[in-house]
């Protein structure tokens, strides 16, 4: 540039010959980068901006494809439910819920390709224990408009549902204690 700055381009040249094998000139074409080089970086930098925000959420963030396998899941499915985000692929919500009518109502929820919102999934955990998610999610659907899978996020509320249960069993046996 005249005032001194670089900017970055990219350039191709051909050879002009007009008869033979003489080299009579070159063409040389010159294109600006820059703003193609200012997208890239805001790109990356917004997909370096997402990947700290779900690996750093407390939240379980997930994917799964059109069979309902999980395709994606951030660090917290370790905390959750015992398993490494490379090992998710091997299953689905149906393998991990531990009810089998909250299973079947599942299912029917997922097959009719619908969005749910902050429902109760009880899970079994690698190790055998039970956990509480509470869950949302949204079909994803491709440019022709195929489904192709769920996107959501689950929060571990286990510990609130067992305080719930503690709180309703102890006003139980205070009514029962006042009838006497």
């Amino acid at each position: 540039a005249q005032d001194g700055s670089t900017h970055p381009i990219a350039d191709i040249a051909a050879p002009i010959r007009a008869g033979g094998n003489t080299l009579d000139g070159v063409v040389l074409v010159v294109r600006d980068q820059s703003k193609r080089r200012a997208m890239e970086r805001a790109r990356a930098e917004s997909a370096q901006r997402f990947t700290d925000l779900v690996e750093s959420v407390s939240d379980f963030i997930w994917e799964t494809g059109k069979d309902h396998r999980f395709t994606f899941a951030n660090c917290r499915i370790l905390d959750m439910l015992g398993f490494y985000p490379h090992e998710c692929h091997q299953f689905t919500w149906m393998d991990l819920l531990d009810q089998p009518q909250q299973a079947k109502d599942f299912a029917e929820t997922i097959a009719n390709l619908r969005p749910y919102s902050q429902i109760c999934l009880q899970c079994r955990r690698q190790d055998g224990g039970v956990v509480i998610l509470e869950s949302s999610g949204t079909p994803i659907v491709d440019a022709q408009g195929n489904f192709s899978g769920y996107r959501g996020i689950s929060r571990d509320i286990t510990q609130r549902k067992r305080s719930e249960e503690e709180q309703r069993s102890l006003q139980a046996q205070l009514r029962q204690s006042q009838k006497m």
